[in-house]
């Protein structure tokens, strides 16, 4: 069950490494640009939260071929999971604050907590001064690299989990 995940996880950053990697070399010339600019920290987070939202992806993509049987259903399957928990939890949360709590609305700490559901949010949130100003201040600090950590801990919770199931159900390299 072990190499059945490895050799899933490598197939999955087998076909995303050619992405990350335009990313990374695309990004080298503002890297240099930045550092003269001092915006290397936005370049760091970024690249740093599109790792976190790869593994992710790979870590939803495991578990849906967990829960089903069938490589269709399990693509649709990821890619349903992939959304909403990029864009589904903080796109409720902030619809619900919204429409039930108007006057919360206009509070940076609830842009943060509605944010914080989403790796991208959270970045965009800490990246972007917004109407509000800078509230962070710098880009590397603690509301971001806990929002990295936990999606961190929650991909690699989810493999394990898909781990555990594939020896549970005694599923063999076919």
């Amino acid at each position: 069950p072990r190499d059945i995940v490895i050799g899933k996880m490598w197939a999955g950053a087998a076909s995303v490494a050619p992405a990350l990697l335009a990313a990374v070399v695309s990004g080298i010339p503002a890297v240099f640009i930045g550092m003269r600019t001092r915006q290397w920290p936005v370049m760091l987070t970024g690249y740093v939260t599109l790792f976190v939202c790869t593994l992710v992806s790979l870590s939803l993509g495991l578990f849906s071929s967990l829960v089903t049987k069938r490589t269709t259903a399990s693509l649709a399957l990821s890619y349903i999971l992939i959304i909403l928990v990029f864009m589904g939890f903080s796109g409720a949360a902030f619809y619900v604050a919204y429409e039930m709590f108007e006057d919360l609305m206009h509070n940076p700490i609830t842009d943060d907590v509605i944010t914080f559901l989403s790796p991208i949010g959270a970045f965009l949130n800490n990246a972007a001064p917004g109407e509000y100003g800078d509230a962070h201040g710098s880009l590397l600090n603690s509301y971001w690299l806990g929002n990295v950590c936990t999606f961190t801990l929650f991909a690699c919770g989810l493999i394990r989990i898909t781990v555990i199931g594939f020896e549970r159900y005694r599923m063999r390299d076919r």
